[in-house]
């Protein structure tokens, strides 16, 4: 069983953007989980550079008849498939995050999101069933989609249970096609009611990578503050882990507003992602795609364009009326966000100053490209001795290498266009022809293919000791927003699947597509 369809590819970097929303309020730090005595599954949200490594508190559990259990993916402690005779489908997961707590309503609301459902409140939030996780309390939130989500036929539906044990946030939810969930609630139940949970063992130090699906947060370590010009009154406060430089604007006791800045690797989950984010820290529904036209506005920068939100809400924590401008800036191979947010009437008098002072910022070189984008379920398999062996063509200059990208070349056109070729390997099937196709198309500003549309765009190629996929597609960087063009390969070895990607200018692609096409069938494999 695959990861339910109507959980998007970007969920799992939305939870980190979610985790963002507090910048400053709670260190997230980074765990290991396990239960019992499985491998270990590691999660990394922390923005800063070499971090303590946290382990999480063991669970244990006892599994209901009918539930598999899976290889946990990323961030998760437990992963579960529920598969009835009829084909109907859901899956139970087990998310403990360690140092987020008071985050529920973002939690809950990003459920809330993936059923197109308007946000929770606060208050709504406090009026949920009280139940028994192992041997404290937690809380049960129910929902349920208003309309065929799952390919478009079966209305979908979760259950959601939070609670504090051990240390941890603990959040598990059922989730899947809604009868099948309604008629697993009572297992779920006891299988919350049997965890046990143990106290984690003591804490270790480790350089942990960053977080890495959907665009990954940059390292402190690796990321240079801009150049700036501050506006006078704006009171600098500590750095945190998910902010690299806080302002705050107003007098304690009176009303108050905070800037905060902080950059992403690639475009840091894309622009509706980070919209739809900040809308819910407003209680306003999510927008669709259709509506970031009206809602962004251009913003002139020294180097590029940025893109401005203004939204007016009620603020999700505290209760009271507030506004939010909210500016992407766009650079290579990262986006810096900057956030204002507070009283509306603070806001409002700072605006232009804020403008002025996200157009002042002078950046220096990008940060260094440190991560590849993962598929949510992929397990990222280091560079080793045991790599293939290629030989690129002459013309191809190799470029640095990474922690998930094992190579990386790039091709030069005429005038300074140019084309970039990148190789990475995830355990099993890395997420999935499907899962990947749309990654790239997301990249390309191409609508999703479903299933069915995937014998439309993939072609085969003979490889050494086997068959590749391979995809061609023309559409609009989504960083850079000019024509582009993305060839990519996915082979599947042994227990490993490798992906090989050419992406930049259409002419520079059209050029290079045979040479890389050749680089990809005659590579050897090891064990092959």
């Amino acid at each position: 069983m695959k990861p339910l369809a109507f959980i998007a590819p970007r969920v799992w970097p939305a939870l980190a953007l979610l985790l963002l929303a507090g910048c400053g309020r709670d260190e997230i730090k980074v765990y290991r989980a396990a239960k019992d005595a499985p491998e270990p599954v590691e999660a990394t949200t922390d923005a800063s550079s070499p971090a303590d490594v946290q382990p999480a508190p063991r669970l244990k559990w006892e599994l209901p008849a009918g539930w598999t259990e899976k290889p946990p993916r990323k961030m998760l402690a437990g992963e579960f498939e529920i598969s009835a005779k009829d084909g109907r489908q859901a899956e139970v997961l087990a998310i403990p995050l360690v140092g987020v707590a008071g985050r529920d309503l973002d939690v809950v609301n990003m459920w809330r999101q993936e059923l197109e459902l308007e946000p929770m409140t606060e208050a709504e939030l406090a009026g949920a069933e009280k139940i028994a996780v192992g041997s404290g309390e937690g809380r049960l939130i129910e929902m349920a989609s208003k309309k065929p989500i799952i390919e478009g036929k079966q209305t979908a539906r979760t259950i959601s249970a939070m609670a504090q044990q051990a240390g941890a946030s603990w959040f598990f939810k059922l989730t899947g096609e809604a009868s099948l969930v309604h008629e697993q609630k009572a297992a779920f139940l006891n299988f919350l009611k049997s965890l046990k949970f143990e106290e984690a063992p003591p804490m270790m130090s480790s350089a942990a990578p960053p977080f890495a699906s959907g665009g990954g947060m940059a390292a402190a370590g690796d990321t240079t503050l801009p150049a700036w010009q501050v506006p006078a009154g704006w009171q600098p406060q500590p750095a945190s882990p998910m902010s690299l430089a806080t302002f705050l604007l107003g007098t304690a006791g009176q009303a108050q507003a905070k800037v905060t800045v902080s950059t992403l690797e690639g475009d840091g989950g894309g622009a509706l992602a980070n919209v739809n984010r900040w809308r819910g820290q407003l209680g306003l529904a999510p927008a669709a795609e259709s509506d970031l036209a009206s809602l962004l506005s251009p913003v002139e920068l020294a180097e590029g364009k940025a893109s401005l939100v203004d939204l007016s809400g009620t603020d999700a924590r505290t209760g009271k009326k507030a506004r939010m401008l909210a500016v992407m800036a766009p650079r290579p191979r990262q986006t810096w966000f900057y956030k204002l947010m507070g009283d509306e009437g603070v806001v409002a008098a700072a605006k232009d100053e804020f403008v002025k002072f996200v157009q002042s910022a002078r950046y220096s070189a990008p940060v260094r490209e440190t991560t590849a984008v993962a598929p949510p379920d992929a397990a990222p398999v280091a560079a080793s001795s045991d790599r293939p062996i290629w030989e690129p063509p002459a013309n191809w200059q190799e470029q640095p290498g990474s922690a998930m990208v094992l190579a990386s070349f790039v091709a030069i056109g005429d005038a300074g266009s140019q084309a970039r070729i990148s190789v990475s390997m995830f355990g099993g099937t890395g997420g999935g022809p499907l899962a990947n196709i749309n990654r790239w198309r997301d990249q390309l500003k191409l609508d999703h293919l479903d299933e069915a549309g995937l014998s439309g765009v993939l072609q085969k190629l003979d490889v050494l000791g086997g068959k590749a996929m391979v995809v061609d597609m023309s559409g609009t960087d989504a960083k850079t927003g000019k024509a582009a063009r993305l060839v990519a390969a996915i082979v599947t070895r042994d227990a490993n699947t490798w992906f090989y990607k050419l992406m930049g200018d259409g002419p520079v692609v059209a050029r290079e597509k045979e040479a890389f096409l050749k680089f990809v069938q005659t590579i050897r494999y090891p064990n092959g």
